[in-house]
């Protein structure tokens, strides 16, 4: 994700729909999850993602478009089903649309500036079409998706590798052939569940005193 500069109350509503709050003596880290807008709200199919790109696939960079997701008959669905909290995202704003078999690099960022590093914590749900991976600064957390889990959700849990400042979040996606064809359907969904970090202390001034 892009860090986005909002209002007090975008912000109280972002962190409301796009993560849970953690701990009271915690801060939200603020991430998105996968076809909300800045506001955590859903976003129509066929528009883009504006926190998440597509940053490498068997054809290029490419924008990472909300889908819907009934793959429907004669298809590899059906997929998890898209509600008020999350929509599948994919390399093309059809999800019918089938790709050729690779890895499709779905990237995400979000800024620990004035918070611990050290005292990080993301977890969420995931799933995707066909198994992924999940990065955190370029190496792999040990989370992952099975090759046939688009149908239900998949737990992730990160509490270390972050750094000070921005972090990137990698969901590589496998597509694989499909049954008797050369391609796939592909696609990516993720809820954040818990993301927060305490205040990092070495950035907090003394007050001046006479």
């Amino acid at each position: 994700m892009c860090w986005v500069r909002i209002s007090r109350l975008g912000l109280l509503i972002a962190i409301a729909f796009a993560v849970r709050i953690g701990p009271a003596n915690a801060d939200p880290i603020i991430i998105f999850n996968t076809a909300v807008d800045s506001n955590g709200t859903v976003l129509p199919r066929h528009t883009v993602d504006p926190h998440y790109q597509l940053l490498s696939s068997p054809k290029g960079p490419a924008p990472a478009y909300v889908m819907d997701s009934n793959l429907g008959k004669g298809h590899d669905g059906p997929w998890l089903g898209n509600n008020k909290h999350s929509k599948w995202i994919g390399p093309k704003a059809n999800e019918r649309h089938y790709l050729r078999p690779g890895k499709f690099d779905y990237q995400t960022s979000f800024d620990l500036t004035g918070l611990d590093p050290n005292t990080a914590i993301l977890k969420g749900k995931w799933t995707s079409d066909n198994n992924a991976t999940l990065y955190l600064n370029g190496v792999a957390t040990g989370n992952t998706t099975p090759p046939g889990g688009f149908s239900y959700f998949s737990r992730f849990s990160i509490k270390t590798g972050f750094v000070a400042g921005v972090n990137t979040l990698d969901f590589v996606v496998r597509n694989i052939r499909g049954r008797n064809v050369p391609s796939n359907p592909t696609g990516l969904r993720v809820v954040f569940t818990m993301a927060t970090a305490d205040s990092d202390a070495t950035e907090i001034k003394p007050l001046n005193r006479p």
